[in-house]
């Protein structure tokens, strides 16, 4: 598998689109929660619900492999927010809280002078579970219905109150625009939804009882909800093109780096399961990554696997900082004086489901070319030929049995060696909260 293309004659003929770290303005860092890549148009799909990422993937670098490191929220957060993965930050359910003595990437870059802000949509990345340390401003607005959320206005308006020069910035947004409820404004559900006459809307509740078996999808439904979706998608894009509008109006675009990426993606019966966080197959897994801004290249598309945990180590690269104790690797390697991605020929690992007794009953390992997941309850594996089977149609743990041990060895190494952080308990939840979480469908 190639690991970059022409990442070298790219460089030398627009010199990576770069300037010098010092003239570094901000960083800006964008999770749209629950977005798939394969919906997006730099990574493939018909569809235009995606004009504004999709420019900004042309001139930046798309990361074509990216894979988070848990289907659902909070675990994921915990890992693009420190560089590290669940076995090592410790948190897996929302009992538990990230340790005050790890380090999260607002911290990082507000030990370095930056002025940073966080906000964000979701309880889960509230300081109830310490994902909220580091930021001088944060924000943790209500779940957005069917408008927009107001994540990317109250970024906007935190940014107007920096100065035109001084102290760099970090700014964290976090949407939930494309999270079920499948809704968005009638706009949007008007250009990607056709006629439909069943009775599927898009909620939570509904898709919860075609998890519990209740109801039944035909393909007709099936196509409506995916319908919803990429309104949803559209609708979050426009909120990212809006940014872009503010930080060119600023003279500011080009002097910031910016990065798109989100927690985990959904299920619309590929495996037979719907929503997300109980299984550990690439709809989930695979996120979509895109950096833009100084010291990245323009037009660069990478097809060697990366992690999420590999986001916090790239920015503060790029910020001109060391990663620090982090899991995570500095992808910024691909494409510098040496472009020696070596490094980065690793084993790629998964944790957590949010459906099971124990919270970490699910593991799963990705290597370049196969994926092993692993139920640790009850010692089932199914194995994955990524290179012929990116569907993951077919199992073939019976067929190759020595791949299967050999990554099963290698997921039970990875774990028997972690030194876990030792997570705090989590404050407890409010009535509010508790009722949005299950809302949502993460009620445990």
């Amino acid at each position: 598998m190639a690991a970059l293309v022409c990442v070298s004659a790219l460089v030398s003929a627009s010199g990576c689109g770069s300037e010098p770290a010092d003239a570094l303005r901000g960083v800006v860092l964008v999770s749209v929660d629950t977005l798939r890549p394969d919906h997006l148009g730099a990574y493939g799909h018909p569809r235009p619900t995606s004009p504004a990422l999709d420019q900004w993937a042309s001139e930046g670098t798309l990361f074509e492999h990216a894979m988070s490191v848990s289907p659902w929220t909070l675990p994921a957060h915990a890992s693009l927010l420190t560089g590290l993965y669940p076995r090592r930050h410790g948190v897996l359910t929302s009992r538990q809280r990230l340790a005050a003595t790890t380090p999260t990437l607002a911290q990082r870059f507000r030990s370095m002078g930056f002025r940073t802000a966080g906000i964000v949509n979701s309880v889960y990345l509230g300081s109830r579970f310490g994902l909220g340390r580091g930021f001088e401003e944060f924000q943790n607005l209500p779940t957005p219905g069917r408008a927009p959320s107001q994540v990317v206005a109250s970024g906007l308006a935190w940014l107007r109150t920096l100065p035109e020069d001084g102290a760099p910035f970090f700014l964290f947004l976090h949407l939930y625009d494309v999270h079920s409820d499948y809704h968005s404004l009638p706009e949007f559900e008007r250009a990607f939804v056709g006629s439909y006459l069943g009775g599927v809307d898009g909620s939570t509740g509904q898709l919860q009882e075609v998890m519990r078996g209740e109801r039944q999808l035909t393909p007709e439904d099936r196509g409506h909800l995916t319908d919803l979706y990429d309104a949803g998608i559209r609708q979050a894009d426009a909120e990212l093109g809006r940014l872009g509008e503010a930080l060119e109006a600023r003279g500011w675009l080009d002097r910031t780096i910016v990065a798109v990426t989100s927690d985990h993606g959904e299920e619309f019966l590929e495996h037979g399961g719907v929503l997300h966080a109980r299984s550990h197959y690439d709809e989930l897994l695979r996120i979509p990554l895109v950096l833009r801004g100084p010291g990245v290249p323009a037009g660069v598309r990478v097809e060697r696997p990366v992690s999420i945990v590999d986001v916090m180590p790239t920015l503060l690269a790029l910020a001109g900082a060391a990663p620090g104790d982090v899991e995570g690797l500095d992808l910024s390697v691909l494409w510098g004086a040496s472009a020696d991605g070596a490094s980065l020929d690793r084993d790629l690992f998964a944790q957590g489901d949010h459906g099971g007794e124990r919270p970490d009953r699910l593991r799963s390992v990705r290597s370049p070319r196969h994926k092993l997941i692993e139920d640790v309850a009850s010692g089932r594996r199914e194995l994955y030929d990524l290179e012929s089977d990116p569907a993951e149609a077919h199992e073939i743990s019976a067929v190759e049995p020595e791949v299967a041990a050999e990554l099963a060895a290698r997921l039970e190494a990875f774990h028997g060696g972690a030194v876990p952080a030792a997570a705090d308990a989590a404050l407890p939840l409010d009535p509010e909260s508790a009722e949005q979480l299950r809302a949502l469908g993460y009620a445990e």
